[in-house]
């Protein structure tokens, strides 16, 4: 019997780096996802086969790169999403639906990676369950960017000065996860952005790298010309200039070169793009507005759904404009982007502070074995209190756990995962919910 590796329950610290502790599981225990069934064709994928990894696919001596890229506050969901004609099922079922130009409508936050959509892949319809524990850290409700990302409750971990809400734990992350496993025999470190506490966590396990742009750059690239012949075909991208007032679209701008010539040079395999607030005149409001209080918090008021909206279109124009830099690398028999997943998924997964639905968007990764110029339904099978510990909180339909979704990408660069995160929770009605497996529909 084929044996896999789970993440276990018990307490990771990430302050002295990430160590992955592991125990066996049989995968025949997971929760499986249901098909998906095209809604053109009527054909339905199997539940989930093998997936492929990133480690040992023969197309794959080039190393895989992932990218992952948080919006913090989560999509507005009715300026998300693509529309098909015919129309999708309405129905609670898994449906699948191809990225056509004929048959694909696409709304305003998704719509600048309309020109990419031979390499886009969108799964919507997850939702956040993790958050959703009993014994989960609730009073923090913001604070749950955590589970989105590490597929497990948050809990208090008291400090010396005996404050709960000091300090909150969870489990690794996903990009740290990734990184860890591939980090070749040299040693590459992972390139992140400031994100709350995550660079007073990171930079212990990487000094220097963990920082804005221009840090990052110094870091990642000293002697990056002599130590790859790569970076001898061209020069290497200055280091970005520093803005005193700086938006998040100029932030997202100077981090671009930096990151495809990190990847180009084999300088890091993993970066992680995380940025809290925008500044909400750059998103069509007068300024001195605060942007979670005025917009994310009022997120059901008609009158804020095009800040809310170019939010995210905001983030799409950025990771297009990304991926087209990928995309203008030759790499093997394709390009930087065909080895390279950028995964944009939510910290909390949908606005007012929701934990459904928890939507993804991958872009490139063709060379990696996805199923590109996809949009993937997953099923609305459950019915969960919406907060998990409110008692007034309305019974909602739900989709599977996004842990799908991490284990999926964990396994593409060759992790043998049955699950990531917590194995399963326990929500306030005593139901008690598995967390294992991956997501169907990925693969050919």
């Amino acid at each position: 019997m084929r044996r896999f590796v789970c993440v276990s329950k018990e307490a990771i610290s990430l302050a002295v780096g990430i160590t992955l502790a592991t125990q066996a599981c049989d995968r025949s225990t997971d929760e499986v996802s249901p098909g998906f069934q095209d809604a053109a064709t009527g054909a339905v994928s199997d539940a989930l086969g093998d997936v492929p990894s990133a480690d040992s696919s023969a197309s794959n001596k080039i190393p895989a790169r992932l990218v992952l890229v948080t919006t913090h506050y989560g999509f507005f969901q009715p300026g998300f999403g693509i529309d098909f004609t015919p129309p999708a099922p309405a129905g609670d079922e898994a449906w699948e639906r191809r990225l056509d130009d004929d048959t694909a409508q696409w709304r305003p936050i998704l719509a600048p990676l309309r020109v990419l959509r031979e390499h886009v892949t969108v799964v919507a319809g997850l939702s956040q369950l993790a958050a959703l524990d009993a014994n989960s850290w609730q009073p923090f409700v913001d604070q749950h960017h955590r589970t989105s990302l590490t597929g497990r409750p948050i809990t208090p971990q008291t400090t010396s000065i005996g404050n709960p809400g000091w300090r909150l734990r969870s489990g690794p992350w996903i990009d740290w996860a990734v990184a860890e496993h591939n980090k070749p025999a040299a040693g590459l470190p992972i390139a992140i952005t400031p994100y709350l506490d995550y660079a007073s966590v990171d930079s212990a396990a990487c000094p220097g790298c963990v920082g804005e742009p221009e840090a990052l750059h110094g870091a990642l690239f000293q002697g990056a010309e002599a130590a790859t012949p790569a970076c001898a075909a061209r020069e290497l991208a200055a280091a970005p200039p520093r803005f005193v007032e700086e938006t998040l679209g100029v932030w997202f701008e100077r981090m671009i070169p930096v990151v495809a010539d990190a990847f180009r040079c084999d300088r890091t395999r993993v970066f992680a793009l995380h940025r809290r607030s925008p500044q909400p005149e750059e998103l069509g409001a007068l300024p001195g507005r605060n942007f979670e209080q005025d917009f994310v918090d009022q997120a059901q008021a008609p009158e804020v759904a095009p800040v809310l909206t170019r939010y995210g279109q905001l983030y799409a124009e950025k990771i297009a404009a990304l991926a087209e830099a990928l995309r203008a690398v030759p790499m093997g028999d394709g390009t930087l982007l065909d080895y390279t997943i950028i995964m944009w998924v939510p910290g909390v997964a949908s606005m007012p502070h929701r934990f459904a639905p928890w939507n993804m968007v991958l872009v490139g990764g063709r060379k990696l074995g996805l199923r590109t110029g996809r949009y993937l339904r997953v099923a609305q099978d459950r019915r969960v209190k919406e907060f998990g510990t409110y008692a007034g909180a309305p019974i909602v339909p739900m989709g599977g756990p996004n842990n799908w979704a991490l284990t999926s990408i964990a396994r593409i660069f060759g992790q043998d995962l049955a699950g990531f995160g917590a194995e399963e929770i326990t929500l306030i009605d005593g139901q008690t919910v598995r967390l294992s497996g991956a997501l169907p529909g990925l693969f050919p």
